[in-house]
């Protein structure tokens, strides 16, 4: 069996103001469905991770993804609803990144139709805008805009890390 970690070593996720989401619970489902879906804790798939993950004082938490399709359920220590997604995917997992551009969130420029895509290509948000896709329709300049296996996802820029010439999430 195969585990990715997606998309980084200790995902952190933040409240409506901006402040580390400690003690939130991340759900995670097999996509579609409310069956719960299996994360671990390391890369060698050696221990599952609760389910719901419980995020640290600093809103973070490893958790290592199968090779799957997901949906999440991202609530506050009282289970108070803060998102769901569902299509979520490992960090393109076998894939490599296509870039494809600038986005200008604004005007939908070039246009980024919902679920239509090639996994891996990527666009950088030139201007801030609400164009919906997927499910997002807040995007900031410097966020990626990247096509997992069958949806577009946001990657906030503040997320994001170049080390030695490789891009991390």
């Amino acid at each position: 069996m195969s585990v990715y970690l997606c998309p980084s070593a200790k995902q952190q996720y933040l409240d409506a103001n901006g402040n580390p989401l400690a003690g939130g619970k991340l759900y995670t489902y097999h996509s579609g469905t409310s069956n719960p879906q299996a994360t671990y804790t390391d890369e060698n798939a050696s221990a599952y991770n609760s389910n719901p993950v419980i995020l640290n004082s600093r809103g973070e938490a490893s958790i290592f993804w199968l090779n799957d399709v997901y949906s999440i359920r991202l609530t506050d220590s009282d289970d108070n609803l803060i998102y769901t997604q569902d299509g979520v995917t490992p960090a393109f997992a076998g894939n490599s990144l296509s870039y494809k551009g600038v986005w200008d969130a604004d005007t939908n420029t070039p246009t980024i139709v919902s679920s239509i895509g090639s996994p891996g290509e990527y666009y950088i948000v030139n201007v801030n805008g609400s164009t919906s896709i997927d499910g997002t329709a807040v995007w900031n300049v410097g966020d990626w805009v990247v096509f997992g296996t069958t949806t577009w996802q946001r990657v906030p820029l503040s997320t994001l890390s170049i080390i030695n010439g490789g891009v991390y999430a």
